[in-house]
Order: C-alpha cells, then structure tokens, then sequence
C-alpha cells in the first residue's frame, strides 16, 4: 500500500509541475484529482463492492479535513465494449496545499478508523477488479448553483490560441444568467474545471441534472437559455453572445454520467 501511494505522490509532482505557476497564483481554489477506470469484464460488482468500502476511507479523510468530497460517476454515453473507461472517481482538495499534503495526510490507519479486517481486504483488493487507465487534476474557475445531480454532462474543449483570457470573462459575464435558468429549473449546477495537466488550455464544463430525460433533452451540455440571458440584458441577443463564445473554443470530447455513490449521502 506504502508503495502505491509514493507512486502516486510522484505522479502529483509531476502533475502539479505542468502549470505551477498558475497553481501558485491560484492556491485557494479547489483542485479535482479524477481518475478513470476500466473495469475487468466480469467483475463489476466486485468494483462497485470495493469502492463503498474507499465511500468509508473518504468520509474519514474527509472528517480529517484532507479533502472536500468524493464522487464516483459510471460513464453512460459514449458506451460500448472498446469504451477507454466506463467508471470515474472525483475527490476534491480545497486547495494547492492540500493536495500537495496528501502523502502526508493518507495514514492507513486513521482512514480505515471504524472498518473491520473484512472491509480493509476488499478496499485493498479492489486493484484486482480495475485498471486506472487515466488520471486528470483539474482545478475549478466557475460555479454556478450549489445541488448536485444523479446526472452530469461534462464537455471538455481546448481554447483557439490565445483566447482563454476572454472565454473566462465571457463565462463569468454568463453567471448571472446562469443562475436564473437554475433558478427556472433549466438544470441544477455548472461548474467550470481548468485542466491543470495539459500542455494548453482546456476546459471541462460540467452541467448537473436530476433526471435523465432534462439530461438528454440538454444533450450537448448546455442548457437553453436564451430567455434568461436576453430578460437580464435587454437588447443583447443570445445567438450572438453564444456565437462569439462558441468561436473561441473547439469541443474535443462530451459525455453523460450517472452518479453512483458519494460521499454526501
């Protein structure tokens, strides 16, 4: 177990070095560690088994205020036998410094506190049910409503040149509009992640549902919301405050996800 997480504090090394500057300037803005599984054919049960016993590791951290939450998400769309992933985990660190503290903070024996010797030997045995095939450190920008969903959209895009300056203004100019349409029911959170890994910027965009007929009905992951946009500013039109947006990025992947266990409920 030792040597998993020094493998891991390495990897938060190497990820924290790829935008460190930016991560220095921003140190108290929550950071999303997200890693993405593909289960062994066969062993889906034994997965989903192992990580309610990880739900009772992350409450502890949690409690110890080593991290904000953890989700786990099952990917429905795109689906398929040669998916790259059909599971991900979100654990959320208030910040920088509690990410950066995490090998300290992971103390096998205060996280398993409560867990008998039956639960400790599913939660290490769960490496033999799942391979990580990706993992992403994401650090959030935006947020807009505060009630997670049973569904999420997430659609990640990279910005055309130079324009990640303006697309944050233009996004933030939009969160006014944003909460009216929460507030109408158009969905029920966005929350914009900066990709702290990737050599330029990209975005993950994150829409929250309660239902997956609105989750479908919104399938590129953003709502409709040309009525509130246009009530809240009289004279501005929404197709042309959303054409300008639009040409300042390229969507390089979208998905669906089902919520399936956190550690809020």
């Amino acid at each position: 177990m030792k040597k998993t997480i020094s493998i891991l504090s390495l990897l938060i090394c190497i990820l924290l070095g790829a935008k460190i500057n930016l991560l220095a300037q921003t140190t108290e803005s929550p950071l999303a560690e997200v890693e993405f599984m593909k289960i062994v054919p066969g062993m889906a049960d034994e997965y989903l088994a192992g990580e309610a016993v990880w739900k009772k590791v992350h409450l502890n951290r949690i409690a110890n205020k080593n991290i904000l939450s953890w989700q786990l998400y099952r990917r429905m769309y795109p689906s398929g036998a040669n998916v790259t992933h059909e599971y991900i985990t979100v654990t959320v660190y208030a910040n920088a410094k509690s990410l950066e503290d995490k090998n300290n903070s992971f103390n096998w024996d205060i996280i398993t506190k409560g867990m008998n010797a039956m639960e400790i030997n599913t939660a290490t045995s769960i490496e033999k049910t799942r391979t990580i095939v990706g993992r992403g450190l994401y650090m959030h920008r935006l947020g807009a409503g505060t009630q997670a969903g049973k569904y999420l959209q997430v659609r990640q895009v990279s910005i055309n040149g130079d324009n990640r300056t303006e697309y944050l203004k233009m996004l933030t100019e939009l969160q006014p509009t944003l909460e009216f349409a929460i507030k109408n029911g158009k969905t029920l959170r966005r929350n914009l992640w900066e990709d702290m890994v990737s050599s330029g910027p990209m975005f993950t965009v994150g829409y929250d549902y309660a239902n997956l007929t609105d989750a479908l009905k919104n399938s590129s992951g953003l709502p409709t919301i040309s009525e509130e946009y246009e009530k809240l500013n009289p004279g501005k039109k929404w197709d042309a405050f959303s054409t300008k947006v639009g040409s300042l990025y390229t969507i390089t992947n979208h998905e669906l996800w089902e919520r399936v266990m956190d550690t809020v409920k």
